[in-house]
């Protein structure tokens, strides 16, 4: 939060967006099983699944809020933003989700001074779907004391323009705080309902167990309320963020249950594909001036204290890595610390080949979401294309696990991490068999498709 941040983006060349974006049937072994038009799936399967990548406050609140997941353009984002602004009182902010500005013909989110135009000078903002970014509207920067002589914050860009030097209305990363902080925090009984809500769309969904990526100590004592009360519907695996480990570890006893338990702690090691910071190897095609690969969140020392705190509580490490980079270091850590515990690197969305081999004779886990494929196929275009062929590689880590003896449902897990996709099991078939969106022909690294069954088996809990 995928997965919880990018400047106006441009184009790279129609020749470097189609360089490593292939049609089905083509790559190693033969024509694989995106090869035809059917994407015929077996809806009767989704029972008994596991989402190993959510947020679930995050997933309930976005089901109350206005969805940008289906705008087509910027035009269409301000229109729905006047349309919101319409609907609410003049105290309240305009809060947009789910917006996807790659895929727009514009290929950038709205300037402060558009979305001021639409909601009438008010506080109002679009956030991204992968929660990494957002824009403010003027008068949001206003009340937020951002001008051009602000700062940028540790871990976090103020978009500017290159011209004035002034703030775009784009914030990234923890820039975000500056104007997130300033909204009107949910009360407890809207939380509680915004974790009902979710809960109750995984399990409609057919899943059995959800793994929480980022645990608050508010959501372990809501979700424990809940289960007291009333029964969850479903498993709960917890993954505290590392401040506050020790106050899990210290509640643990208190709150877990065989339907809630504490798995994990979570760390960031880069950002995003879509705001360009995600760590790549490589630079991008369209970089940011600032850091051409992207960003690197932690350094190694840093990762190693937190793969011994996780040690020292009998927890996983879960650390975001989604760029082929992030993923490298994280390996280089785990075979220079060798440690005791599980450790898990959530995305990889990016693997190199040196490194699928090593991930999994490291004892990592790969905990990705196939189904972003889906979602990404304009972003890997432009960013990344030259990179495209190591989209979530889940084939080779499923080859690599049977040269090594070991089960691949022990060392890939399939996740959603909703909200930034919807947790639609078939998406991740779809991604995962096909590599491609419905009805489309381009599929994306197809040589790395793995069949139904196969697909299958990493969405399912120990036992399922």
């Amino acid at each position: 939060m995928g997965g919880l941040r990018q400047a106006a983006l441009r184009p790279c060349t129609a020749q470097l967006r189609r360089s490593r974006l292939q049609l089905p049937g083509g790559g190693r072994g033969g024509p694989r099983p995106c090869g035809g038009r059917g994407d015929a799936l077996m809806s009767s399967s989704f029972s008994g699944l596991r989402d190993a990548h959510v947020h679930i406050a995050h997933h309930g609140w976005e089901l109350s809020l206005p969805s940008l997941a289906s705008c087509a353009s910027l035009e269409e984002c301000l229109s729905r933003a006047a349309e919101e602004a319409q609907r609410l009182s003049r105290d309240q902010w305009v809060v947009l989700a789910a917006a996807r500005p790659q895929a727009w013909p514009e290929g950038r989110f709205p300037t402060a001074r558009e979305l001021d135009e639409a909601v009438g000078a008010r506080p109002a903002i679009v956030r991204s779907f992968d929660f990494h970014a957002l824009a403010a509207s003027a008068t949001a920067l206003a009340l937020a004391g951002i001008d051009a002589a602000t700062p940028d914050p540790p871990g976090g860009t103020i978009d500017r323009d290159q011209a004035s030097g002034e703030p775009t209305g784009l914030l990234l990363e923890s820039a975000m705080e500056l104007v997130d902080d300033l909204r009107p925090a949910p009360t407890q009984q809207e939380r509680r309902e915004h974790i009902r809500r979710a809960l109750a769309d995984f399990a409609a969904r057919g899943f059995v167990e959800v793994h929480d990526m980022l645990s608050w100590p508010w959501l372990w004592r809501e979700l424990a309320a809940i289960d007291r009360e009333e029964g969850l519907p479903l498993r709960v695996r917890l993954t505290a963020p590392l401040e506050a480990v020790d106050e899990a570890a210290a509640e643990r006893k208190a709150f877990e249950s065989d339907r809630l338990t504490l798995g994990g702690v979570k760390i960031f090691t880069d950002g995003t594909l879509n705001s360009r910071t995600a760590w790549m190897l490589e630079p991008y095609a369209d970089p940011r001036p600032e850091a051409p690969c992207g960003v690197s969140m932690l350094s190694d020392e840093a990762i190693e204290r937190a793969l011994r705190a996780a040690e020292e509580r009998g927890l996983d490490l879960t650390a975001h890595a989604i760029g082929d980079a992030a993923v490298r270091r994280m390996l280089d850590v785990v075979e220079r610390a060798q440690p005791r515990t599980r450790v898990r690197i959530e995305h990889a969305q990016f693997v190199d080949e040196q490194d699928a081999a090593r991930l999994v004779e490291l004892g990592v886990v790969a905990s990705m979401q196939p189904c972003h494929l889906l979602a990404d196929v304009e972003a890997i275009e432009q960013l990344v294309p030259h990179r495209a062929h190591r989209a979530f590689p889940v084939r080779d880590l499923w080859e690599a696990c049977e040269r090594a003896g070991v089960d691949p449902a022990s060392r890939i897990w399939f996740g959603s991490d909703a909200p930034v996709v919807p947790p639609e099991p078939a998406d991740n078939l779809q991604a995962a068999v096909f590599r491609r969106r419905t009805g489309e022909e381009r599929a994306v690294a197809p040589e790395q498709a793995i069949s139904q069954e196969q697909a299958l088996a990493l969405m399912r809990p120990p036992g399922g």
